[in-house]
C-alpha cells in the first residue's frame, strides 16, 4: 500500500508539472494573453497597464517559476475574465461534471458488462449479429454527432427531454446517453473477447462438467477473470470524463467544468485553465488508485504480487 501511495504521489507531481508547463508555453506561444479577454480596440496604454497588473510584463522565466509555484501551492489567483478566484470558479461547476461522469460511467459499465456477457454466450444467430453491430455502431458514432441527433429527435421533434441546461433529472438523460454509448460498446467488446478466452480454460470445463448452471459459470467464474481489461479501460474513461466532457457539455449547454475550460481557453484565461488542469490531475490520480484497488480486489494474484514487491 505504501508503494502504491508513493507511486500515486509521483504520478500526481509529474502530471501537474508537465501539464502546467504545457499550458504555460502554449498560451504564451499563441500571442499576448490579454487579447483573449480584453476588447480588440483597447488602447495600448490600458493593455500595458493590465499586463503589468497581472505580471505579464515580467521575463518569461520569472512568469514560469511563479506559474509552477502556484500549481503546487494550489493558489491560482483571480480569473482574468470572470473576476473571481479561479479555484472557486472551477469548484463551483465541478459537481455538475462529476454528476454526469459518475452516472455515465456506472451506466456504461452496467450496459457494457451485460452486453459483453450475452454476446460471449451467443456464437451465432440474429441476436449475436445484432449485438455485435450495435457495439460497432456505438464505437463509430462521434459523441457530438450523437448528441445532436438526440436533441433533434427527442427534444425538438418529440419534446420528451430538454435540449439544454440542468433543470432536473430529465435534462440529464440525453447527455448521459451520449456519454454512455461509446464506452459501453468498448466495454462490451472487451468483456466478450476475454470471456471467450476464459471459456476454454480447465477450471471452466470442470465447472461445466460438475453441472454448475450456465449463468453461475458466466457471472461467478468467467466474468471476474475476464473483466480486468475492462476495469482498466473504465479507469481511463472515467478520468477523461472527470477532466471534463467538453464536447458533450458544449452540445447540451451543460454548466460543467469542461464547458468552462473551453470558454477559458478561448479567452486565454490562464488562472482558470490552470485550476482546471491541476484539479483534473488530482482526480485522475485518485481514479487510477481506485482502479488499482478494484483490480486487486477482483484478482488475488495482484494482491499477492503487491505483497511480494513490498517485501522485497
Amino acid at each position: 500500500m505504501a508503494r502504491l501511495a508513493l507511486r500515486a504521489l509521483a504520478i500526481l507531481a509529474g502530471t501537474i508539472f508537465f501539464a502546467s508547463s504545457g499550458i504555460f508555453f502554449l498560451i504564451h506561444l499563441s500571442g499576448d494573453p490579454t487579447y483573449g479577454f480584453l476588447p480588440v480596440n483597447t488602447s495600448p496604454e490600458i493593455r500595458e497597464s493590465v499586463r503589468e497588473r497581472l505580471g505579464l510584463d515580467q521575463p518569461l522565466l520569472t512568469q514560469y517559476c511563479m506559474f509552477m509555484r502556484d500549481a503546487f501551492t494550489l493558489d491560482f489567483g483571480y480569473s482574468w475574465s470572470l473576476r473571481q478566484p479561479a479555484a472557486e470558479a472551477v469548484l463551483r461547476v465541478f459537481p455538475a461534471t462529476m454528476q454526469l461522469a459518475l452516472i455515465g460511467t456506472v451506466s456504461a459499465v452496467v450496459v457494457g458488462v451485460v452486453l459483453g456477457v450475452i454476446t460471449s454466450a451467443t456464437r451465432s444467430g440474429p441476436l449475436e449479429w445484432l449485438l455485435s453491430a450495435t457495439t460497432l455502431v456505438g464505437l463509430a458514432i462521434p459523441g457530438f454527432w450523437l448528441g445532436t441527433l438526440l436533441i433533434l429527435l427527442f427534444a425538438v421533434e418529440l419534446g420528451w427531454f430538454p435540449s439544454s441546461g440542468s433543470a432536473g433529472w430529465r435534462s440529464m438523460v440525453l447527455p448521459i446517453v451520449a456519454l454512455t454509448l461509446h464506452p459501453a460498446s468498448m466495454i462490451a467488446r472487451l468483456v466478450r473477447a476475454n470471456m471467450r478466452d476464459v471459456e476454454s480454460t480447465m477450471y471452466i470445463r470442470t465447472a461445466r462438467a460438475k453441472g454448475v448452471p450456465t449463468r453461475a459459470v458466466q457471472w461467478r467464474h468467467m466474468l471476474p477473470n475476464a473483466i480486468l481489461p475492462a476495469v482498466a479501460y473504465v479507469g481511463l474513461h472515467a478520468a477523461g470524463l472527470i477532466g471534463g466532457a467538453i464536447v458533450i457539455e458544449s452540445v447540451f449547454a451543460w454548466p460543467g467544468v469542461g464547458r468552462m475550460a473551453l470558454q477559458a481557453a478561448l479567452e486565454r484565461d490562464m488562472p482558470v485553465i490552470h485550476a482546471f488542469v491541476v484539479l483534473s490531475a488530482v482526480m485522475v490520480t485518485l481514479v487510477n488508485i481506485l482502479v488499482d484497488l478494484t483490480a486487486m480486489a477482483i484478482d488475488p494474484r495482484l494482491r499477492s504480487s503487491q505483497v511480494m514487491s513490498n517485501a522485497t
